[in-house]
């Protein structure tokens, strides 16, 4: 996993390429790179290119968590109250 793998889906999603966006953020998670895991989420939370699904959205938020990025703590708990 490379920062280079992650700036590639951040500038898919940034450029309204949310299919190649989601694709590129899922293969950089499941290589556990933790920023990707909580963008991924994110998306799944807004509905940005992919169905709104809050339960999808906090597998990844806590993923993130467990590969322990802070903020995919935090988003996990507020989607899990």
């Amino acid at each position: 996993m490379s920062a280079d793998d992650f700036n590639k889906a951040f500038k898919a999603y940034e450029n309204g390429d949310y299919q190649k966006a989601v694709k590129l953020f899922q293969q950089s998670c499941d290589k556990k790179d933790t920023w990707s895991c909580v963008s991924l989420a994110a998306m799944y939370a807004n509905g940005d290119g992919v169905k709104q699904d809050y339960a999808k959205a906090a597998e990844y938020f806590e993923k993130a968590c467990d590969l322990g990025e802070q903020m995919g703590c935090e988003n996990y708990k507020r989607l899990k109250k």
